[in-house]
């Protein structure tokens, strides 16, 4: 008698022990780690100068990178919970990211009351508008929306399910927002592309376009990428259209793409803090402060020291950060891809 040969049963491998998905998850936690002690950096730097003068704009400012380090909490524990496969921490991730989108979320109201308000002490152009007033303004409106979906996706993580299509309806909303800002700011960068063109004339040709427009390019066109990938992502548990592949190879070029960007961008800047170091040393000899700028934030320093902990240190933690986190989502984007 010839014995039947027994069907091995085929085990499903977990979505957490995929390669692609668990590398991209490290990667978030690490940028995750990064991104608090970078949060708390930048906060301290910018409150600095407003603290001896109190007002409604350092108010607000404190809610907007408390809820900021608030979200990057939660990000870490719900990588941390999905993959170590631990319900557990997912209720803590929750509660970091509903405390952190109610206070951007209050943040993000003032922004668009402060934005609304000020229209109506200036004359604005057709063009103004086109090019500076309707990019801010789509920009703050999508900011609300996103900490609304992230609020409910917290709620979500608190076990309750039907909250996800709430969360993901908002999150629908925000993505489109921001794209619709987004394809404007590449609109703007053309603009000063020709302004500069106008002003430097062929000579600084070269040097703009590997400088300034190239990398500002690259950086909108890899932002709009994952945010059509977080749109059909989100779209997918709102609708049945199979669209989490397209999400997939959306995020996989979006993420390639932005973290290249990163990499120019800490060439460039990495030049341009050589070039300063000689300026701050040459300001030390003269007893002199030197001024220098951090984002949109005027910094005074009158030591090389303070000039790294101010300049250097957030620069290369922004940069890490952008890397990382991009890097990460080009992973996911390669198991969504891959997976369908």
């Amino acid at each position: 008698m010839v014995k039947a040969k027994k069907k091995k049963k085929r085990v499903k491998k977990k979505v957490s022990q995929d390669m692609f998905v668990s590398g991209g998850l490290n990667l978030f936690m690490i940028g995750g780690v990064i991104a608090v002690f970078y949060q708390a950096l930048y906060f301290l730097i910018t409150a600095e100068p407003s603290a001896e003068e109190v007002s409604y704009a350092l108010f607000w400012k404190i809610f907007e990178e408390l809820g900021m380090l608030s979200l990057f909490f939660g990000l870490i524990l719900v990588c941390y919970s999905f993959l170590k496969e631990v319900e557990f921490f997912k209720k803590y991730a929750g509660s970091f990211l509903i405390s952190g989108a109610l206070l951007s979320l209050a943040a993000a109201f003032y922004a668009v009351y402060s934005h609304i308000s000020g229209l109506t002490e200036q004359t604005i152009t057709l063009r103004s508008f086109v090019v500076a007033t309707f990019p801010q303004l789509m920009n703050n409106v999508s900011r609300v929306y996103l900490y609304l979906g992230i609020l409910f996706l917290g709620i979500f993580l608190w076990g309750y399910r039907e909250k996800r299509k709430w969360s993901a309806g908002f999150l629908v909303g925000g993505v489109l927002l921001a794209c619709i800002a987004l394809v404007m700011t590449v609109y703007t960068t053309y603009e000063n592309y020709t302004f500069f063109i106008g002003m430097y004339g062929d000579a600084g040709k070269d040097y703009i376009i590997s400088q300034v427009l190239f990398p500002d390019l690259l950086r909108s066109i890899s932002l709009l990428l994952v945010l059509i990938g977080v749109l059909f992502f989100a779209a997918s548990y709102l609708w049945t259209f199979r669209v989490r592949k397209w999400a997939g190879r959306m995020w996989l070029s979006g993420g390639a793409a932005g973290a290249f960007y990163g990499f120019i961008r800490l060439g460039i800047d990495s030049q341009m803090i050589r070039n300063e170091i000689t300026s701050v040393r040459q300001s030390i000899l003269n007893l002199t402060p030197y001024t220098t700028s951090l984002k949109d934030q005027v910094l005074t320093v009158e030591t090389l020291r303070e000039f790294y902990v101010k300049k250097v240190v957030p620069l290369y933690f922004e940069h890490s950060l952008w890397v990382i986190f991009l890097t990460g989502i080009a992973f996911i984007g390669l198991y969504l891809w891959m997976r369908e």
